[in-house]
């Protein structure tokens, strides 16, 4: 069974890009929605644009578990 290829799509011919949070419509160069101020990255092939990834969150998430592991085995497991 043969497989297409999918065109290749030169970025560059974009003038707008849509956030992929509220879907408005932005400029190519903007890195921050000015509807839903989200930070967005680059366009992609399709024309929207990329999720950012949130970093604060992942580091947050990280030290919640950490000190609950920690306050798990102080309670219960010494």
């Amino acid at each position: 069974m043969a497989t297409k290829k999918k065109k290749a799509v030169n970025v560059k011919t974009f003038t707008i890009k849509k956030c992929p949070y509220c879907y408005s419509h932005l400029a190519v160069n903007v890195m921050r929605c000015d509807r839903c101020g989200k930070r967005v990255g680059p366009v992609e092939s399709s024309g929207w644009a990329k999720k950012t990834i949130d970093w604060k969150a992942y580091i947050t998430a990280l030290v919640a578990a950490i000190i609950f592991i920690t306050f798990f085995w102080w309670a219960f497991m010494r």
